[in-house]
């Protein structure tokens, strides 16, 4: 059975992919309180946490998203944040999906862009990434 593991997303970004509790049983693990970390540019940062299951032979899939997100800017603001559970369920159209998404303001409302955390599960895999 394989573990779960982290993929690098690029360079201008550290992630983080921490579960809190792994619990295996006959062809799967479970994986709690998963925290799912971005840090991008050195002054956005921002995280979930999750719980996901990978499962040998089977698709792999999230099973729940906690509410207690956290995102902090540095020399700016944020609105408009969404947590949503996107795809539950590895398919082959592709692995499971959740993110964070958010409104990122620059001071002086000089930049404004759309900024995603993504957590991927599929293919005995589970990944952080953004957008």
């Amino acid at each position: 059975m394989g573990a779960a593991s982290v993929n690098e997303p690029g360079t201008i970004s550290t992630f983080s992919l921490t579960p809190t509790t792994v619990s295996c049983g006959s062809g799967y693990c479970n994986y709690s309180n998963v925290q799912v970390k971005e840090t991008a540019f050195g002054f956005i940062t921002a995280y979930f946490y999750a719980n996901y299951t990978i499962v040998d032979g089977g698709n792999d899939y999230i099973g729940e998203l906690y509410p207690n997100y956290k995102i902090t800017v540095i020399g700016g603001s944020y609105d408009n944040e969404t947590l949503s559970l996107y795809k539950p369920t590895e398919s082959l159209q592709g692995p499971a999906n959740a993110f964070l998404r958010f409104q990122y303001n620059g001071p002086g409302s000089s930049v404004s862009t759309t900024f995603y955390v993504y957590l991927n599960v599929g293919n005995n895999t589970a990944s952080s990434s953004q957008g």
